[in-house]
């Protein structure tokens, strides 16, 4: 048995309960949305139009399967250290996925004409940076699994049984480039859904720009740490941004 299994379980569990309570929280937001969330549009000025409606609709589905992939991860594929999250940590992370669940059901009122015109409608609401958001979403997805699997292999032997918990430094993909590779992928999913707002929704931009500081603040740490236990670690890596920082 591996010496970090008892605890990887134990902290996996955490992320469990984000993803489930994402899940559960979407539900039932999704069940009320009938009623008039208007008010976000409106200060906003935006029109609540089929194409910001179907905008709304595929976040709401890119968000369902990020937290459905990174839930298998969870499961089948991540192997955490030796620690555990403060429950400050964990009060925080399901309040995060209500008011992302809230911000995105609070851009266009999901009644029933909206759905009706969204169905009936749905390749004509169609446009580019609908495409090009989904094309970026699920690019940024693969990115951050195969991230996730050169992390998880630095773990385990050529048979896949997870042998130690100790860091080591991971090569191939965006680990060329910078130390937190899937922290740089979990920003580019981000901003693709910000494309698929069609690059003007201030509100998920606001979104964005926390990812952005939460992600980058863990990739420096991350990267000092790495600078500080290997001398051998590649000096032309940068920590969160390929080439800047």
């Amino acid at each position: 048995m591996a010496p970090c299994s008892g605890s990887c379980l134990s902290l996996c569990s955490w992320e469990r309960r984000f993803q489930a309570g994402f899940g559960l929280c979407s539900e039932l937001l999704g069940s009320r949305s009938s009623k008039p969330w208007g008010w976000s549009p409106r200060l906003l000025g935006y029109k609540a139009t089929g194409e910001l409606a179907l905008s709304t609709f595929l976040v709401l589905v890119f968000l369902w399967v990020h937290s459905l992939r990174r839930l298998f991860e969870c499961f089948y594929v991540s192997v955490f250290s030796n620690t555990a999250i403060h429950v400050v940590q964990y009060c925080f992370g399901l309040v995060y996925y209500v008011l992302v669940g809230l911000t995105v059901l609070s851009q266009v009122p999901m009644n029933d004409k909206n759905v009706y015109a969204l169905g009936k409608n749905l390749l004509l609401q169609a446009r580019w940076f609908h495409i090009l958001g989904m094309m970026m979403f699920f690019w940024s997805s693969a990115h951050q699994y195969k991230c996730h699997v050169i992390l998880s292999n630095l773990r385990r032997n050529k048979k896949g049984v997870v042998i130690h918990c100790q860091h080591r430094i991971p090569f191939g993909d965006w680990f060329e480039y910078v130390s937190s590779a899937n922290y740089l992928a979990e920003l580019m999913i981000y901003i693709s859904m910000a494309v698929t707002f069609g690059l003007h929704n201030v509100t998920w931009w606001l979104v964005v720009t926390y990812v952005f500081f939460s992600q980058a603040l863990s990739a420096f740490f991350n990267h000092r740490f790495y600078k500080s236990t290997f001398v051998s670690y590649p000096k032309h890596r940068k920590a969160f941004l390929p080439f800047l920082f």
